[in-house]
């Protein structure tokens, strides 16, 4: 059986960053942090700490960094309920979300259940394909997800889909596509997207020209609102979700540049299998909200 005071120590390295803030998280000394992850390293017969500025887990340790996460939530959830005063004990869920998601559906789950529940929620936010290497690494109990691919020890239920189009404003229609939009045209024309791992731009091209050209003249703006407002202003076109773009198309500020044609991101949600009431309880008003706000 692992020793809770190792894996305690262990644990915090990660989390805090370093041996000295996990010293000081523990009232103890680094060099007693440092032996504690020695005994531990001794005892699994293998290397877990990489220890570099900021400490980093090696792939074993990213199978311990998981456990421990899973045993505090456990725990966590057990002392919200026991202990006197338990109604002003929180459960902290660290999630992962893509930031799509959050500007524009997952925000209203998370309100209604916090206010509903002692719970904190603490979101990192992502690309979809990007998040599920959070939940596999053990940094999150679960996380939203463009791949239906099961992780180990792990349960995916499908979402629905969100949908993308192609949105620009008239004066940079006019200025870029006034003879129509072409494959040439398209790719000269300043694109904005979200940052060098958004691929949704690079996809709905394709979908639309069968190919791609070697690279795009692009703006990246690392936020779903900022991009929106930079499409809105004229800074370039873009991959815009429906969600948001469909009042604008309505009311004539955006064009959507080639109607009717948009591509699905289908979401996944993805969880520990354990058995961790508010996780199971958040995972179902996920599911339910889901089939309200998502396409499907």
């Amino acid at each position: 059986m692992l020793d809770n005071n190792l894996l305690e120590a262990f644990g915090l390295v990660l989390d805090c960053g370093g041996f000295e803030k996990a010293a000081k998280s523990l009232f103890i000394s680094q060099s007693a942090v440092s032996q504690r992850i020695k005994q531990l390293e001794d005892y699994m017969g293998q290397v877990l700490i990489v220890r570099t500025s900021p400490p980093r887990a090696t792939s074993a340790g990213r199978q311990l960094f998981k456990h421990y996460k899973q045993v505090k939530c456990l725990e966590n959830e057990v002392l919200s309920n026991v202990l006197s005063g338990a109604k002003n004990k929180y459960t902290v869920l660290t999630v992962g979300v893509n930031a799509d998601s959050l500007a524009t559906w997952f925000y209203d789950i998370i309100s209604e259940f916090t206010i509903e529940n002692n719970v904190l929620i603490n979101i990192i936010v992502d690309d979809q394909d990007e998040t599920r290497k959070l939940l596999k690494d053990g940094e999150v109990v679960g996380c939203i997800s463009a791949s239906n691919e099961l992780i180990q020890g792990c349960s995916y239920h499908y979402l629905g889909s969100m949908q993308y189009s192609f949105a620009a404003n008239k004066n940079f229609c006019q200025k870029w596509f006034g003879n129509g939009v072409s494959y040439a045209s398209a790719a000269d024309a300043p694109t904005v997207m979200f940052n060098t791992k958004d691929n949704l731009h690079y996809k709905l091209f394709k979908n639309i020209f069968q190919k791609i050209p070697p690279e795009f003249n692009t703006h990246y703006m690392p936020s779903p609102e900022r991009l929106l407002d930079a499409v809105l202003s004229g800074l370039g076109y873009g991959a815009v979700p429906n969600m948001q773009a469909d009042k604008y198309f309505k009311n004539g500020e955006l064009v959507d540049i080639f109607p009717g044609v948009y591509i699905d991101v289908n979401l996944y949600w993805h969880c520990w299998n354990i058995d961790f009431n508010y996780l199971k309880q958040f995972t179902s008003e996920i599911q339910i909200k889901s089939r309200e706000l998502l396409t499907h």
